[in-house]
């Protein structure tokens, strides 16, 4: 009896743990169905405060960014029409520079053509009409008292031909730089290449240069000592293979058999 008594408690006890163990699992399953919303609760509970002051404080935060921001914005645009207008400053400087510099050019040039009151002859006979590029003028001592051998002779202020070499009371004779075996020192093209040129007659000249100088048909030559004056343009250029130097051949920029009228510089 005592045998069967022992083996029945052990029975009971196990049949108590069973009935825990459902009961914990129903306990949990009907927590489980009520987690979700009771975790929710609580987290609302927590975080509403926040969403709050986030709300209320949200709109002027993004203001003040934004107030930042444009003003950041500003400043650098600022910035921007500040250096358009030292632009606009230098730029306005310039052209009051450029026009008082053309201004003081237009007075230099109006003093120089008040000042410039050449002596205007009249060509009676030219070099084809002539031995020697000889000019005969229908002028003298007693029209210009100032006339003299040496006075240069030009086709306008700037071109050149020749010089007086014979003054009378009525008549001048002027010499042409083209004269032949007459020589004159000058200046070729933009570089200002030196040389001597030597007269052809009828208004031509010739002259020698090393071959390795460039020198193209059209380039101006001017005179050199006796001032910056056009003497004629590059027309020929002949190169030999076998000669180190090239011939340049140029001539007045009018044909002198056209020539009517010259004009003599006053002293």
């Amino acid at each position: 009896m005592n045998y069967l008594r022992a083996n029945r408690e052990p029975d009971r006890a196990q049949i108590g743990k069973i009935i825990l163990l459902v009961f914990v699992v129903v306990a949990i399953y009907l927590w489980g169905s009520q987690t979700a919303s009771l975790v929710d609760r609580i987290l609302s509970f927590v975080i509403y405060p926040f969403i709050k002051i986030d709300r209320a404080i949200g709109a002027p935060i993004d203001q003040t960014l934004n107030f930042f921001i444009q003003q950041n914005h500003l400043a650098e645009e600022n910035e921007r029409l500040k250096g358009e207008n030292d632009r606009l400053k230098v730029l306005l400087l310039n052209k009051i520079d450029l026009a008082k510099a053309n201004a003081d050019l237009r007075n230099l040039a109006t003093e120089r053509v008040a000042k410039y009151k050449p002596i205007i002859a009249k060509v009676l006979a030219k070099p084809n009409q002539l031995p020697y590029d000889i000019l005969l003028l229908d002028i003298g001592t007693n029209q210009a008292r100032e006339l003299k051998v040496g006075q240069l002779i030009f086709l306008n202020q700037n071109t050149i031909l020749g010089q007086i070499a014979y003054v009378s009371s009525n008549l001048t004779k002027a010499k042409l730089y083209s004269t032949s075996g007459e020589t004159i020192p000058v200046v070729i093209g933009d570089k200002k290449v030196p040389a001597v040129a030597g007269g052809q007659g009828n208004g031509n000249f010739s002259l020698s240069l090393p071959r390795g100088v460039v020198i193209k048909v059209g380039d101006l030559v001017k005179t050199s000592l006796i001032g910056d004056y056009l003497l004629g343009t590059v027309s020929k250029i002949y190169n030999d293979p076998n000669n180190p130097f090239q011939k340049i051949i140029f001539k007045s920029p009018i044909n002198l058999a056209e020539l009517v009228w010259v004009e003599i510089p006053n002293p």
